[in-house]
């Protein structure tokens, strides 16, 4: 696929923009986290994720967004926050799509 392209009057191309799909546009981040402090319930990301493009997951289970009842977690902006402390021996892996 060739993307946009604008020609003169000639019919000679002037301007091309190449195409592109959505992966090479979004940024995709994975953090791995292991040794947390037991008083942790809050993780601080690089950057804020597209809404409902973060996946995270708690020693190998994925886990459930808070909606309307408390679940497993929620996110503002670029911090979650689990609904417990996590303990040192949790491995979390959060991956998610950011511009």
């Amino acid at each position: 696929m060739h993307g946009i392209r604008i020609f003169n009057t000639r019919g000679k191309i002037r301007y091309s923009v190449p195409s592109f799909s959505e992966d090479s546009v979004l940024g995709n981040e994975t953090i791995e986290v292991t040794n947390v402090n037991s008083t942790v319930n809050t993780i601080t990301l690089a950057y804020e994720p597209l809404i409902n493009t973060e996946r995270v997951y708690l020693n190998g289970a994925l886990l459930s967004k808070t909606i309307n009842t408390t679940e497993d977690y929620s996110i503002t902006s670029k911090t979650i926050t689990f609904s417990y402390n996590l303990v040192a021996t949790d491995k979390v892996q959060i991956i998610y799509k950011h511009i």
